[in-house]
C-alpha cells in the first residue's frame, strides 16, 4: 500500500508542476457544419479545421519527421480507436502504435535528422525494455539511451531539441544523466551523456536551437551555470548566459527564429522589466519586446512555419486585443485568429512545412468540430485550387451539384463523393479539371441515384501529381417517392445504352429484368433488397453472358415485394441498329 501511495504522490506532484492537474473551464466556440475543406476564398474560418480521429486523453507533445509523419505523445492509451500507449504515429490517414508503446505519460518528443524519434517524460519502460524516462524509436523498435535520465521516482524529461550534428539536448527535472551529474539539462551525443556546465537550478520546461547552434532553455530556474538567469538562458556550447533580466515568471515554450530572434511563451506579465509584455515576448539578441499586446492569458506552445509565421497556443481568449480562443498566429506585425479556435487549452503545436499545423492539448472541439485532444489547421494560402462556391439543388428525381473556382494550379479534376452518414464517403463520379488557369471555371454534376433522407456530398480535388484535398461537406434532405413506379427509359429509342429509373417509397425486394418479345429473359439487372428512393440502372444492350443483343423491341419488367405484397410494372423500349 505504501508503494501505491508513493506512485500517487509522484503523479500528483508531476501534474501540478507542469500545470495539468487543474481542470480548466471550457470556452464556447461557434459551430460550423463544414467537415472537410478545399480552398475557400474568404477570411480564414472554421472550414480550415479538421478532426483527426482523436485520442482518449490529453495530448502533450507533437513533432513531424522529414517524411511528413506526425508523432504525438501524452496521457492517452488509444489514438483513432487504435491501442497506442502514450505515443502514436499519424501517416496522413491513419493512426498506428509504436510497438507496445511506453509505460507511462510522454511529455516531450523530438525527431533527429535520420528520422529517429525520441520520447521522454516519466516512464520506466519503452517497448517492454527498461528505459529511465527517455527512449528512441527507430521506426521498428525501441532502444535506450545509456542508463537514461534520473529514475522513475527521481527524474522526468520535459523538453528536448536536436541540433544539426545529431546531438540531443534534454531538459526537465533530474540530477543525473547516464549516471553523471547533470542539473536539469544534459546532452546525448549518440553514445554517451554529458552535462552542460553546472546546469540550471530548477526545472527546464522548454528548449530551442537557433541556426548558429546556440541552445536556449526556458523553465522555472533562476540561475544557469551559477549566473542569474530568470527563467530563460542561452548555452553557446561552452558557457551559460542570461537573456537580459529574463521573464517575471516561468517560461513554458520557446521558438528560435532567424536573425537571432527567440520567442518565449508562458504566464509571465513582464520580460526584461517591460510590464507591457504579457504571455509572450521576443528576444532580439540584445533586448526583449512585446508582440503587439500579447495574449490575455498564458502560452504553452509555439511553432514557426516555413514563412516565418509564429503560431501560439495556450490558454487565452484574445491576442493583440482581438478574440482568439486558445490559438492565434503572429505574422511579424499583426495577430489573427484561427477560425473560432479550440474550446480548451493548447499544449502542443507542430508545423509540417507544407501548410499543415497540428494542434494538441486538452480540447474537445476545434473550429466547432468534435476533435478530441488533437486537430489539424490547414493554411488557406497553401491550397492549389481556390473554390469560390459549392452548392446543391434538389430536383424531382436527382440532385445537382455546382461549384466554381477562381483559379487552378495543376488541377487534374474532382472526384464527387457521397455519404449517407456524413462520415463514410464513396466516389460516385468524376469531373475533369482545367489544369492551370487564372480564369474562373464552373462545374456541375447530377446525381440521379439518390436515396431518401439526408445525403452528404463532398469534392476530392486531385492534382496532376496525385496529391488531393477535400472540400467542405454539403448536406441535403431528400423526400421520398410517393408510390412504386417504373419510369420510361431514357433515351428511347437508344444505342448503345439507356438509363432505367424506378421509384421505391419504402424498402423492398427488387427484381429488374429485360425480356425480348418472345417472353424470354435476356438480362437481370437488379435482384436484391433496396432502400427507399429513386433508383437508376444502366443497360448496355447485353445479355446475362455479356453478349450483344440484336436490335428490336424489348420489355423492361420491375417486380417489387414488400411483405406478402408484390407489384409488377413494365415498359417497352427500342434498341436501334
Amino acid at each position: 500500500m505504501q508503494k501505491l501511495a508513493g506512485v500517487i504522490l509522484v503523479i500528483s506532484f508531476f501534474a501540478n508542476q507542469i500545470g495539468l492537474a487543474q481542470e480548466q473551464p471550457k470556452l464556447q466556440s461557434a459551430k460550423s457544419q463544414n467537415q472537410q475543406r478545399l480552398g475557400i476564398v474568404a477570411d480564414p474560418g472554421d472550414e480550415f479545421w479538421f478532426a483527426m480521429s482523436g485520442m482518449n486523453s490529453l495530448n502533450y507533445a507533437l513533432t513531424v519527421d522529414n517524411s511528413g509523419n506526425l508523432y504525438a505523445g501524452g496521457q492517452f492509451t488509444t489514438a483513432g480507436g487504435t491501442n497506442a500507449k502514450y505515443v502514436a504515429k499519424w501517416d496522413g490517414s491513419n493512426w498506428s502504435a509504436l510497438g507496445s508503446g511506453i509505460s507511462f505519460w510522454v511529455y516531450a518528443l523530438e525527431v533527429d535528422g535520420s528520422g529517429n524519434l525520441y520520447a521522454g517524460c516519466l516512464f520506466s519502460t519503452a517497448g517492454g525494455t527498461n528505459a529511465n524516462n527517455i527512449a528512441k524509436w527507430n521506426g521498428a523498435t525501441w532502444s535506450v539511451l545509456g542508463s537514461g535520465v534520473g529514475s522513475f521516482f527521481g527524474g522526468r524529461v520535459l523538453a528536448m531539441a536536436c541540433d544539426g550534428s545529431g546531438n540531443l539536448y534534454v531538459g526537465g527535472n533530474f540530477s543525473a544523466a547516464g549516471g553523471n551529474n547533470a542539473n536539469n539539462i544534459a546532452k546525448w551525443n549518440g553514445e554517451s551523456w554529458s552535462a552542460l556546465g553546472s546546469g540550471v537550478n530548477d526545472d527546464v520546461l522548454a528548449l530551442a536551437i537557433d541556426s548558429s547552434g546556440n541552445l536556449y532553455a526556458g523553465g522555472q530556474f533562476k540561475t544557469a551555470g551559477g549566473t542569474n538567469a530568470n527563467h530563460v538562458a542561452k548555452w553557446d556550447g561552452n558557457s551559460w548566459s542570461a537573456l537580459g533580466s529574463g521573464t517575471a515568471d516561468y517560461v513554458f515554450t520557446l521558438a528560435a527564429a532567424g536573425g537571432g530572434n527567440v520567442y518565449a511563451g508562458g504566464f509571465f506579465q513582464s520580460a526584461g522589466g517591460d510590464t507591457t509584455i504579457t504571455g509572450i515576448a521576443k528576444w532580439s539578441g540584445t533586448s526583449w519586446s512585446a508582440l503587439s499586446g500579447g495574449v490575455d492569458g498564458g502560452v504553452k506552445a509555439l511553432t514557426l512555419d516555413g514563412s516565418g509565421n509564429l503560431f501560439v497556443g495556450g490558454r487565452f481568449n484574445a491576442a493583440g486585443g482581438s478574440s482568439a480562443n486558445n490559438i492565434a498566429k503572429w505574422d511579424g506585425s499583426n495577430w489573427s485568429a484561427l477560425g473560432s479556435g479550440v474550446d480548451n487549452e493548447v499544449l502542443a503545436l507542430a508545423d509540417d512545412g507544407s501548410g499543415n499545423l497540428f494542434v494538441g492539448g486538452r480540447f474537445n472541439t476545434a473550429g466547432g468540430k468534435s476533435s478530441d485532444f488533437i486537430a489539424l489547421w490547414v493554411d488557406p494560402g497553401s491550397v492549389p485550387v481556390e473554390l469560390t462556391s459549392f452548392s446543391v439543388s434538389v430536383f424531382e428525381n436527382s440532385i445537382k451539384l455546382g461549384w466554381n473556382t477562381a483559379s487552378e494550379t495543376n488541377n487534374f479534376g474532382f472526384d464527387v463523393e457521397r455519404s449517407a452518414d456524413g462520415s463514410d464517403f464513396n466516389k460516385i463520379g468524376f469531373v475533369g479539371g482545367r489544369g492551370t488557369t487564372t480564369i474562373s471555371q464552373s462545374y456541375q454534376f447530377v446525381d440521379k441515384d439518390i436515396a431518401v433522407g439526408v445525403n452528404y456530398y463532398r469534392l476530392k480535388q486531385i492534382d496532376l501529381d496525385g496529391a488531393f484535398e477535400y472540400s467542405h461537406v454539403l448536406e441535403v434532405a431528400v423526400g421520398g417517392p410517393k408510390k412504386f413506379d417504373l419510369a420510361q427509359n431514357y433515351p428511347n429509342p437508344f444505342n448503345p445504352s439507356t438509363q432505367i429509373g424506378y421509384d421505391l417509397p419504402e424498402q423492398a425486394n427488387v427484381r429488374l429484368q429485360i425480356f425480348n418479345m418472345l417472353g424470354q429473359k435476356v438480362r437481370t439487372l437488379v435482384d436484391q433488397e433496396q432502400t427507399a428512393g429513386t433508383k437508376t440502372v444502366r443497360w448496355d444492350a447485353t445479355d446475362d453472358f455479356g453478349n450483344q443483343v440484336v436490335a428490336g423491341t424489348y420489355v423492361v419488367r420491375l417486380q417489387v415485394k414488400t411483405g406478402t405484397s408484390s407489384r409488377v410494372f413494365t415498359k417497352k423500349m427500342t434498341l436501334l441498329k
